[in-house]
């Protein structure tokens, strides 16, 4: 029975492992990548139709929402998502402001996403982020390799039936950047909670997610310190979250224990949780399988006309040594003994002797049976009338060491026995 339960917990530990690798999240750095897209909004100058150009990031928290920075969508403005189909060719797709906000400098949208197209979601992490824990940025910043426009990329086609050499402008416009960094401290600047990294942060990156190690967002790219060298400030997710409650929008939080859930995922690409799960598995089978004999015997189950039947543990006797007087009027002649035995007329004595034999004192002699060395010894209690071995006297109070087949008498002749071992 012990065997099925070590068994059986170890297949359970196994099989939780196995759930854990298979239905819980990991820290996949391609993961934080595809979850943010590229927005370009058009931004309304005063009260004239005039508009400005403006291209930042953004990332999803549940399929239809998405977060920005204030200054990327503030109120007004209109912003389009840009990135591929199914077929890798450019889309645009509408968003609406749901929320915005100067001060922390948050926009909320929604996007009108068709049915065949989904982006990966970012879940929030709500526990305490310490200094020194490594982060990444994520976002499309303008850069020598990103500076190309859509614009360019219609532009290049034109008469070109090939487009091998415009689909790589489309892959520069498109294709979002990783940065990695640290945790340097977390500051409260007018009321505001802001993470300080040195993650490279570049124009048209704001709005996009600052990552945790593993995969979790923390805060939301805003800006750099310009009299300062890989500098940046990130709005912690803390001011997001109350906001997001009060809208009611659907989001998912996690916490310090999926952290560490989803860098165990991570390693070696999930395959450490996978080995551990088959030990566990492997191992928990092997014990409940490995059971007696005598509960895996050949016997059909449903052959009841015949039960096994356990069969009788038989231990090997221990030798003891044995008195065989020759005298019968001694009760008992013969007395199997596997330590010690008193002689004498003594309540204590293992033999009871004629009441008329006074000849043997009260405790005359002890006789030892040693195992080890399958001898005897004798010992005289200082005895009157003396111990005999062998018809010879011993010395009053002392021990000897006899054989098997020896000897004795105590005080007369009628008293005489011999030593064995059976």
């Amino acid at each position: 029975m012990n065997k099925i339960i070590t068994g059986s917990i170890s297949a359970l530990v196994g099989a939780i492992f196995l759930l854990i690798v298979l239905l819980l999240p990991n820290a996949n750095i391609q993961n934080m990548m595809d979850s943010s897209v590229r927005l370009l909004c058009e931004h309304p100058v005063g009260e004239s139709k005039r508009t400005v150009d403006v291209s930042g990031s953004a990332f999803f928290i549940n399929k239809t929402t998405l977060v920005t920075n204030e200054h990327v969508s503030p109120i007004g403005s209109r912003c389009l998502i840009i990135t591929k189909d199914e077929k890798g060719e450019p889309v645009t797709i509408k968003t609406r402001q749901l929320w915005t906000s100067e001060s922390p400098d948050l926009a909320i949208l929604s996007a009108d996403l068709p049915e065949s197209m989904e982006f990966p979601v970012s879940s929030i992490y709500q526990s305490k982020i310490i200094s020194g824990d490594e982060v990444f940025s994520v976002g499309y910043p303008t850069t020598a390799g990103t500076s190309t426009s859509l614009y360019d990329y219609i532009k290049s086609t034109g008469n070109d039936s090939s487009l091998d050499g415009n689909y790589n402008l489309l892959v520069g416009f498109l294709k979002p950047q990783i940065f990695k960094g640290v945790i340097s401290s977390e500051y409260i600047v007018e009321g505001v909670s802001y993470i300080q990294t040195d993650a490279a942060i570049n124009s048209g990156i704001s709005g996009g997610p600052l990552y945790s190690n593993s995969g979790q967002v923390i805060g939301l790219t805003t800006m750099r310190d310009t009299d300062a060298q890989n500098v940046g400030y990130s709005i912690s997710v803390q001011e997001l979250i109350p906001i997001l409650k009060k809208l009611e929008i659907d989001f998912t939080l996690e916490s310090s224990l999926m952290h560490y859930v989803r860098l165990f995922n991570s390693l070696a690409n999930g395959f450490i949780a996978y080995i551990l799960a088959l030990m566990f598995i492997s191992s928990g089978i092997y014990i409940m399988l490995s059971r007696p004999a005598l509960e895996t015997s050949n016997q059909s189950p449903n052959d009841v006309s015949n039960p096994i039947q356990p069969q009788p543990v038989v231990k090997q006797r221990q030798q003891q040594g044995r008195i065989v007087f020759q005298n019968m009027s001694v009760n008992p002649p013969t007395l199997n003994f596997a330590t010690k035995v008193f002689l004498g007329r003594d309540q204590q004595s293992s033999i009871k002797f004629p009441s008329d034999w006074l000849f043997i004192s009260k405790l005359h002699a002890m006789i030892e049976f040693d195992l080890s060395t399958k001898t005897f010894l004798v010992k005289d209690l200082k005895s009157r009338n003396g111990t005999f071995i062998n018809n010879k006297r011993m010395k009053e109070g002392t021990t000897e060491r006899v054989s098997s087949g020896t000897s004795l008498y105590l005080g007369k002749e009628n008293a005489a026995f011999t030593l064995e071992i059976i």
